[in-house]
């Protein structure tokens, strides 16, 4: 019995020293032996008496303070009446000396302690400690209260104040502190960095500092430029490091929608340009990296804007009166009045003139066609030249209506241009080719060259320089003749990688005002008109909304005195749109 007592005494013993071991604060040794030693060291008061009765610690220098449990302290001690203080058995390595009393402290660094020996610090003295303001960011939209802040050798951890990143490092004895910024979410390497504390001083550090991130960056300084004349986005953003990035995709939401990839291909550079944008419409903008193994990352913050156009709507005129031909055009006299070809259902058989309220004035050329008015055009004189269908001539009125003459022409023509000279021209289409002819104001043949048929609408203008430009949708071209009709050249005008073709008019600086029609879906079509110089270059473009082609259709447009006028066939009338050019065109 009494052999059993002393086992398990015995054993109780052994379990007691083995707890006493483990719960005993082992401090963080550097690297070398594990000797003990001794330093000894002194501190003054800032008017230079000792200071005596001052708390000194002695911390590994690369010790971790880090947040839970208070850390233990390694070793500590007070200074005697002089000043002085000293420690014994401290394992080999770096070791910082933080000395405190009465609301000051000191800060004396990286002090190595060899074994086997006395080691004397140098003198320090306790001082008004300091604080340092400063700002810890992470990737946009990452909550920077993950972050914590660790001053290595030190007792001495926080976090973050806000989500922003501000944080406050406060009461420090003067000196510089090795400074650790590590966060709790994925994707973050930690940062470390030396940051310096004055004694007495509140400083603000002048740069933010930003924790290293391993993951997909998300792209930050979006900025947007809209281009209220063109109706062009463009997007511009901070390019990334290219070891991490190798492109980016951008998402456009359009009011109450969701975000939709815009970008055919991925973008590698740092720029995007969106045409496609719908007027009066409000849009937001995000975009995304993509890495080198083609993983997207988060969206970035948004930009909006409103797609507003620089061409004013000034007015909207209404046009009810009888039933429109099926392909509708019109022309304008000096007086500013419509002239539009009207009919019972099939292509026109009259002509009436509307003035700029909408108001019938007057109709003339009734009992001359059949139903087959195809157009009117007028001269300087304000006659009017108006082509048929089925009996293939041209018929001339004067400003009053009064019918002057008719001739005949090969075929049917659908395209009619007068130059400043009053001289007519005219396209004459046959199964096999197309005849451009050229007649005086009285219906004298002057001139006729053929060439290959190209089929489709387009229009037939003059420009200012007395060059006949023919557009024809179908084959996606504008034909250029001469003035005595021979060929000039071939024009394909492109907004990004949509041909435009269909041209509807020219002003006197020679600027092609273009009407152009994107297919959206079965019904759904976008309507966009264009303004290209004389050299082919873009300058503006407004418009781009959505109609129904079942209710609404664009034929004809005209430039006079700065206005732009675009006839809209709405099936149960017409609506005359009138645009105010920019200044700034």
């Amino acid at each position: 019995m009494r052999i059993v007592n002393k086992i398990t005494i015995s054993l109780f013993i052994v379990l007691l020293l083995i707890s006493v071991i483990k719960c005993t604060d082992s401090p963080t040794a550097g690297n070398g032996s594990q000797t003990p030693n001794s330093i000894i060291g002194k501190l003054y008061n800032p008017d230079g008496s000792p200071a005596a009765n001052a708390k000194v610690l002695a911390i590994p220098s690369e010790h971790n303070p880090g947040p839970g449990p208070k850390a233990y302290i390694i070793d500590s001690t007070v200074t005697n009446n002089n000043g002085e203080y000293s420690f014994d058995s401290l394992p080999t390595g770096y070791y910082n000396i933080l000395g405190y009393r009465n609301n000051l402290s000191s800060y004396n660094d990286s002090n190595y302690i060899p074994g086997d020996t006395i080691t004397n610090i140098s003198p320090d003295t306790i001082q008004c400690p300091g604080s340092l303001h400063g700002v810890i960011k992470l990737q946009p939209g990452d909550n920077a209260k993950t972050i914590f802040v660790l001053v290595f050798g030190t007792y001495t951890w926080t976090i973050p104040s806000d989500t922003i990143g501000n944080f406050d490092l406060t009461n420090m004895a003067e000196g510089t502190y090795h400074v650790r910024f590590l966060t709790t979410l994925d994707d973050y390497n930690p940062l470390d960095t030396n940051l310096t504390i004055r004694a007495g001083m509140y400083d603000t550090l002048d740069d933010t500092l930003i924790i290293p991130f391993k993951g997909i960056p998300i792209p930050t300084g979006l900025t947007l430029i809209y281009d209220t004349l063109k109706q062009i986005v463009t997007l511009s953003w901070n390019k990334a490091d290219t070891t991490l990035v190798k492109g980016y995709n951008i998402y456009r939401k359009q009011s109450d929608s969701d975000f939709v990839k815009i970008n055919p291909a991925l973008i590698t550079g740092n720029t995007y340009s969106d045409s496609s944008v719908l007027q009066d419409e409000s849009y937001e903008y995000k975009i995304t990296a993509v890495d080198n193994g083609d993983n997207e990352g988060k969206k970035s913050k948004g930009v909006n804007v409103v797609a507003v156009s620089g061409f004013e709507l000034v007015d909207s005129i209404i046009i009810g009166f009888g039933t429109p031909p099926n392909l509708c055009t019109f022309e304008m006299d000096s007086a500013m009045n419509f002239l539009i070809p009207m009919g019972d259902g099939g292509y026109g058989n009259f002509i009436t003139v509307f003035n700029q309220s909408g108001d019938s004035i007057r109709a003339f050329g009734e009992g001359h066609f059949s139903s087959d008015l195809k157009l009117v055009r007028i001269d300087s004189k304000e006659n009017a030249y108006c082509s048929t269908i089925s009996r293939q001539r041209v018929v001339k009125f004067d400003p009053t209506g009064v019918f002057l003459l008719e001739w005949d022409i090969p075929s049917y023509s659908d395209k009619m241009a007068i130059d400043n000279q009053d001289n007519i021209f005219i396209i004459s289409h046959t199964y096999e080719h197309e005849a451009l002819i050229k007649y005086d104001a009285e219906g004298t043949l002057i001139d006729s060259v053929d060439y290959p048929k190209a089929e489709g609408n387009g229009k037939m203008v003059i420009g200012p320089n007395g060059k006949i430009y023919d557009a024809s949708y179908s084959d996606e071209s504008i034909r250029v003749f001469n003035n005595d009709l021979s060929f000039d050249t071939e024009l394909n005008l492109y907004f990004g990688e949509t041909p435009l073709y269909r041209i509807h008019d020219i002003d006197s600086d020679g600027n092609f005002y273009i009407a152009d029609v994107k297919k959206l879906s079965e019904y759904e079509y976008a309507f966009s008109f264009y303004i290209y110089n004389s050299n082919g270059k873009f300058m503006a473009r407004w418009g781009r909304f959505i109609v129904d082609i079942n209710k609404s259709w664009i034929w004809e447009m005209i430039i006079v005195s700065q206005k732009v006028y675009v006839m809209i066939d709405n099936k149960t009338n017409i609506n005359i749109l009138v645009f105010s050019l920019p200044a700034n065109l």
